[in-house]
């Protein structure tokens, strides 16, 4: 067998690979869902509750490295460094205190998604970005600070916005909860 030979059967049996995935992960997606609705609210719960703490503990430690940096570039007088890792600190910090909100709910059994369902946010975050606020060429003004020329950037793939002045990245959620002061219950809502 020559190689070309060979590379057109590996060729053609990635290619089956690949139909026969696409065939069955359709079904291991819907098999997960039921598995998932059928799963007991405190199991549910509980694996949340350990997510979340994954999660905390992940944002502190990278909150740690930027304090860490920020001293550093205090010591060193970086006057521009010490201000762009000080705005990376409080993001992380806004972060931090999201994940503590949504344990802190979940441990009192008052959590605030319970009649919210996975598809609603999934329908809130595809609601179109241009319906919400004026987008020309893939750029906006930052509704955040003042913002004299457009310093949002619009990924229509992610339908998100980054502004490049505030370091905020937003989904349309995270858009009218912060446009609106809206809570996450409400902002899901009214995006239907």
């Amino acid at each position: 067998m020559n190689k070309t030979k060979i590379d057109e059967d590996t060729t053609e049996i990635f290619i089956e690979l690949k139909k026969a995935f696409k065939a069955v992960e359709s079904q291991t997606r819907q098999a997960i869902r039921e598995l998932i609705a059928e799963t007991d609210p405190e199991l549910k719960k509980t694996a949340r509750l350990e997510y979340l703490k994954g999660c905390m503990t992940e944002k502190i430690t990278e909150a740690m490295e930027l304090m860490s940096r920020y001293e550093d570039y205090q010591r060193r007088d970086c006057t521009l460094e010490k201000l762009l890792t000080g705005e990376k600190i409080q993001a992380k910090v806004k972060e931090i205190q999201k994940i503590q909100g949504e344990a802190i709910a979940l441990r009192k059994g008052n959590n605030s998604r319970a009649d919210i369902t996975e598809d609603m946010i999934q329908r809130a975050k595809s609601y179109p970005f241009t319906d919400l606020i004026e987008i020309q060429h893939n750029t906006a003004r930052c509704f955040l600070h003042e913002d004299k020329k457009p310093s949002m950037h619009y990924y229509p793939a992610s339908n998100t916005l980054h502004c490049f002045s505030c370091h905020k990245t937003l989904d349309t959620i995270d858009y009218v909860m912060e446009r609106d002061g809206l809570s996450f219950k409400d902002a899901v809502r009214g995006l239907q």
